[in-house]
């Protein structure tokens, strides 16, 4: 498949809605499937922030924690990591996104261990 050569204005208004996107112009080309630069200065710091929200996301369970401030925890990274995230959404982990901020979860979406998925172009998990 050959990269398109024009931006796509409907999923950068898309882009819009979704939380935690690294707004610049390369992230524009990104989304719309353009040949983009992936050394932009935008998106490294947008994919270090990915990795270390994985990296507490993912961390093992600490002995002195109840399960429900787990699970808190865990929404709360979920929330900062994710575009858009549902109610009672919950994903296992370990949790491995390059972006993260492209992916929509929906309500009661559920992913069992390992999911991994790249975050280049949009990727939504919800009700039509």
């Amino acid at each position: 498949m050959e990269p398109s050569t024009e931006k796509n204005l409907a999923l950068i208004e898309t882009a819009k809605s979704l939380a935690n996107t690294p707004w610049c112009e390369q992230y524009e080309r990104m989304i719309s499937g353009m040949l983009y630069d992936p050394l932009a200065p935008e998106l490294m710091q947008s994919r270090y922030r990915a990795r270390q929200l994985m990296s507490k996301y993912n961390a093992p369970i600490p002995d002195d924690i109840s399960f429900e401030d787990l699970t808190q925890q865990r929404e709360n990274l979920r929330k900062q990591l994710l575009g858009s995230v549902g109610n009672g959404a919950f994903i296992e982990p370990p949790l491995m996104v390059d972006y993260g901020c492209n992916i929509k979860i929906g309500e009661g979406f559920y992913a069992n261990f390992r999911y991994a998925i790249s975050t280049s172009f949009f990727t939504s998990f919800t009700d039509p």
